[in-house]
């Protein structure tokens, strides 16, 4: 099991600390609210009759109201960016899953920023590799556009991003801006509660998997997450 970090997005709101990575109940709830949403279908019509009599129709069970959403959502977010992204473009991400969840008659905006549901964050990063995970991004573009590709265990110096000099800074600046963003309550379109970083393989900056101490980490990077949580946790 690995351990994700978690980056609370509200001051005073929300204790956040290191955790073992637990199975997605929130994502269970919502799908299943999701499938109960749509409308039961109709009853078939009644079979043709070859006298003038209608028959009774049989009485129909009263529809149950579909079960209560849960407290709160939650969705992976890896955000594809420009090396010198916006701050709004953090959002992208959470724009897609709120098309996609439109398409099962939610309304993501209307659920986060009106009726009080949490949105949560459960994975987020940034990988610096290819789709195969054994190489480094070609260039730092990449890196942006493509945060969901990393590389994976057992490191090797040949597998680090991090070791070139423009990819740390580019992991620097995304993990200061998404600070800063969760500091502000995420936005523009969307209110963000809380951020949980996917470590394991060249996605842990942190030194949260004991497979990684040592080769991916980055202290600066572990000293911002500690100012962050303190911030927003504090009284």
């Amino acid at each position: 099991m690995f351990e994700r970090v978690a980056l609370s997005g509200a001051k005073g709101k929300q204790t956040v600390a290191k955790e073992r990575a637990q199975t997605r109940d929130g994502e269970k709830e919502i799908e299943r609210a999701h499938n109960t949403l749509a409308p039961p279908p109709p009853p078939p019509p009644p079979p043709p009759t070859t006298n003038h009599t209608t028959p009774p129709h049989p009485p129909q069970a009263a529809a149950r109201p579909p079960p209560p959403l849960p407290k709160k959502t939650t969705t992976t977010a890896y955000p594809p960016l420009t090396p010198d992204f916006a701050s709004s473009d953090l959002e992208i991400t959470l724009n897609y899953h709120a098309q996609e969840l439109s398409w099962f008659g939610v309304d993501l905006r209307d659920l986060v920023n009106k009726k009080g549901k949490k949105l949560v964050i459960s994975e987020w990063g940034v990988g610096g590799g290819t789709p195969e995970g054994k190489k480094i991004a070609a260039n730092v573009t990449d890196v942006a556009a493509q945060p969901f590709f990393g590389t994976w265990y057992p490191y090797t110096l040949e597998k680090d991003p991090w070791v070139r000099p423009e990819y740390s800074a580019y992991r620097r600046k995304l993990y200061k801006a998404t600070s800063d963003w969760l500091k502000g309550r995420g936005g523009p379109n969307l209110r963000v509660d809380g951020l949980y970083a996917w470590n394991a393989g060249s996605w842990d900056a942190l030194g949260v998997n004991p497979n990684s101490a040592g080769s991916w980490v980055d202290p600066s990077l572990q000293a911002m997450v500690r100012e962050h949580n303190a911030y927003v946790n504090s009284d």
